[in-house]
């Protein structure tokens, strides 16, 4: 995985197929996360959120200092893994006749998040959650990616308008 740092951005891309997905999700959050958590050092982080944009192969994860006003985009720290392989996933599903490319779509954003939940419930990206001061608190993912709702992970999963 290479990294790409400079103030507030941080960039890891990353060629593994998507056989090993979950594994570069799991080391991305593992290095993220402790990036976040400098930010808020000396308070309390009031939301990270993560955000999928397939076609452009990138998961996004940054802090939301509005707090539950997820659209605002304030954020302090944010990172990106960009993978070539979740592109290519992107681009065959362009390819496919229009009636399957819905649930192809569900289908490969449903495997990033469970990839994202699995590392922030059991993998290295739960261990790094311990740099923040404040854990727990609310993790925002997109519930679907067309109506924006979220549900948060604080403890269980619960929706907000």
């Amino acid at each position: 995985m290479e990294w790409n740092h400079d103030e507030s951005r941080h960039s890891a891309t990353t060629d593994v197929g998507w056989d090993r997905y979950s594994e570069a999700v799991d080391e991305y959050l593992a290095t993220a996360l402790p990036c976040l958590a400098q930010a808020y050092s000396y308070e309390d982080c009031p939301v990270i959120v993560f955000e999928l944009w397939a076609s452009s192969g990138r998961l996004i994860v940054y802090d939301s200092p509005v707090g539950i006003c997820l659209r605002e985009r304030k954020e302090r720290v944010c990172t990106q893994l960009i993978s070539r392989a979740l592109m290519a996933c992107q681009a065959a599903i362009w390819q496919l006749p229009e009636n399957a490319r819905q649930q192809a779509q569900t289908r490969l954003e449903q495997s990033v998040w469970e990839a994202t939940r699995t590392s922030l419930t059991a993998g290295k990206g739960n261990t790094a959650l311990a740099y923040f001061r404040s854990y727990p608190f609310p993790i925002a993912l997109p519930k679907d990616e067309y109506d924006r709702a979220f549900e948060l992970l604080s403890g269980e999963w619960v929706d907000v308008p």
